[in-house]
């Protein structure tokens, strides 16, 4: 195998699957993960890959480190950076095969997480603060998240008319939880939730998990217990379209 496709040993891996309309992509899916080192991929079948980009070999949790990654308005839009003086950087990269990547904007800390809905993406950015735009291209400052318990933005996730954005404190294990219609204001923030390990949406509704937490809301403010198995272990959850699956690092379930 090649080194560059240890994925479990270095490789920090977002998967996303598109079907492209129109150009050499029309009738194919293409499935684009991002990680480490800046690393971008693609694949056909999920199977095998490419490697189309990267910026260091193998990387690490630092300002190459790419963490996010959506497919809408036909690109794929690719969110990350990290660390702090000299060496922090925050990247914003869109592409429209995954083969090509332009960075539009090099922040001075992480963009992570990015989200898409309701005509604009939004991400969560330097100091604390929601950037937004309708392009990705072009990105205006919105919201401003004030209170010292909102450092590290983490996952996101758009349904029901809302973004849904987590975070922690952090090293911190209590997480929060803001709801933002545009970027550019917040309408809520929940606060003294276990660590969150994942976010997603499906079905008309968010789901939560992480260690000791198993949550589930319509609109991102109001919050209530899910029937999941308090003692199986869950770190991430997503919707296939037509159902929930959950799993850890080594399962599904």
């Amino acid at each position: 195998m090649n080194r560059n496709l240890h994925i479990n040993h270095f490789f920090l891996a977002i998967l996303f699957s598109a079907s492209l309309a129109g150009g050499a992509f029309a009738d194919e899916d293409l499935w684009v993960a991002v990680g480490y080192g800046g690393r971008r991929m693609i694949s056909t079948d999920g199977t095998n890959w490419k490697i189309t980009a990267e910026w260091a070999q193998p990387g690490g949790d630092d300002s190459n480190n790419l963490m996010g990654l959506v497919y809408a308005q036909k690109r794929f839009v690719a969110v990350g950076g990290g660390g702090g003086g000299r060496t922090g950087g925050g990247h914003i990269l869109i592409s429209t095969d995954g083969t090509d990547w332009r960075e539009v904007w090099k922040a001075p800390s992480r963009i992570n997480p990015i989200v898409y809905g309701n005509g604009r993406f939004v991400v969560g950015g330097p100091r604390k603060q929601f950037y937004w735009s309708t392009d990705a291209e072009t990105w205006s400052p919105g919201a401003k998240l004030e209170d010292k318990r909102c450092t590290h933005f983490r996952k996101g996730a758009f349904g029901n008319g809302v973004f849904v954005i987590t975070g922690n404190h952090g090293g911190n294990s209590e997480a929060w939880i803001s709801v933002t219609r545009d970027g550019e204001s917040v309408s809520h923030v929940t606060f003294d939730i276990p660590n969150i390990r994942d976010l997603a949406f499906g079905g008309g509704k968010f789901v939560v998990v992480g260690e000791g937490v198993r949550l589930v809301s319509t609109d991102g403010a109001k919050w209530r217990p899910t029937n999941l198995p308090q003692d199986e272990r869950i770190t991430w959850s997503t919707h296939t379209g037509e159902r929930w699956i959950r799993g850890d690092e080594k399962t599904v379930h």
